[in-house]
This record gives structure tokens, sequence and C-alpha cells, in this order.
């Protein structure tokens, strides 16, 4: 799911995609968005998705975020 939608996007020389409010070092091959106003600092990952909207954080490994369906069904 956000691995493809990561393939899809203009990314950095370290394979990072990032919109928003950002601190970032150490960290490739991931895919930050953040829509609030508090930055997330973000340090030393690799092959991450973070989003951070209004009604909730995702923190989750690419290879692991098809399981955000079913997690995400725990707080309906």
């Amino acid at each position: 799911m956000f691995s493809d939608l990561a393939k899809s996007v203009q990314s950095n020389e370290l394979g990072n995609y990032n919109s928003g409010l950002i601190e970032i070092e150490d960290t490739s091959n991931s895919y930050i968005q953040n829509t609030e106003n508090k930055p997330p600092a973000v340090i030393g990952l690799d092959n991450y998705v973070i989003i951070n909207i209004p009604n909730g954080i995702l923190v989750a490994r690419k290879d692991l975020s098809q399981k955000v369906g079913d997690l995400s069904k725990g707080f309906r």
C-alpha cells in the first residue's frame, strides 16, 4: 500500500518523500507526511512510513503497512 505510494512520488537523494514540517536526520527510503503544526523528529530510520494527521499518527515499516486496515478496525 504505502510502498507503492512511496514509489510513485518524488523522492530525495536518500529515497525519502517528505511532506510538511519535519525534522529528519540519518533516515532513508522512508515516506514521511505531516499535516500538523508540531514537526515530528525522525532520526535513524530506514524503510518506514510516518504519517501525522489530525485523527492519528502512523509509524510502520513499509513492508507492514498493509496491516493498517486491520489495525484501524480496532479504533472504530
